[in-house]
């Protein structure tokens, strides 16, 4: 029986982190697909690609990148938006796969992707246990986070689709509505092997 014991202990798994780690560029966005039931739940909010269940927003700072990202549960008790290294964002002891796209902002749009994803770091932002788009600006659930945190970088509120469930006339955005957005390219894809 393969565990994640047999995707931590793979060398090639280290090799293809350490090989994505140094492409990462600023206002990059990393996907990850979790190894749990929970992430199962998230593929399934996907209306056309069921890859990816979180991302976040690589951001460098002094010479050092992290991914920000909101994330709640008992991974993120506090539930609020969380800063960590690449490869612990991506660590295969819980996730099976990830991947990086990268979005042609201009420079002035990084400065401001940056200060505000810094911003509500600050602010301590919590997720939204709700997955509103809008109830509550000071609580986002993953890819709201991104999609708001470009959208408004960009100054464009419509640069990224919203999914619907037409029957509870529910609007969301789900990972897959930035992953194939027209805008985004592939850096990287990379699944882990046990």
């Amino acid at each position: 029986m393969v565990n994640a014991e047999d995707r931590i202990n793979n060398h090639s798994n280290t090799d293809k982190i350490n090989s994505a780690n140094i492409q990462l560029q600023n206002g990059d966005i990393v996907f990850r697909r979790g190894a749990d039931g929970i992430s199962d739940m998230f593929v399934n909010m996907n209306q056309k690609d069921k890859r990816y269940s979180h991302c976040g927003i690589y951001i460098k700072k002094n010479s050092i990148g992290y991914i920000f990202h909101s994330i709640g549960g008992e991974d993120n008790p506090d539930e609020k938006i969380r800063k960590e290294s690449f490869p612990a964002f991506v660590n295969p002891n819980t996730n099976l796969a990830f991947s990086i796209y990268r979005f042609p902002f201009t420079e002035n749009q990084l400065q401001r992707l940056d200060s505000i994803v810094t911003l509500w770091h600050k602010q301590e932002r919590t997720f939204d246990m709700d997955f509103s788009l809008c109830n509550d600006e000071n609580k986002m659930y993953c890819v709201e986070f991104v999609v708001k945190a470009i959208e408004t970088a960009v100054q464009d509120t419509s640069y990224f689709s919203r999914s619907r469930i037409d029957l509870k006339d529910f609007d969301f955005v789900a990972p897959d509505d930035v992953l194939l957005n027209k805008n985004g390219r592939k850096i990287v894809e990379e699944k882990f092997e046990y």
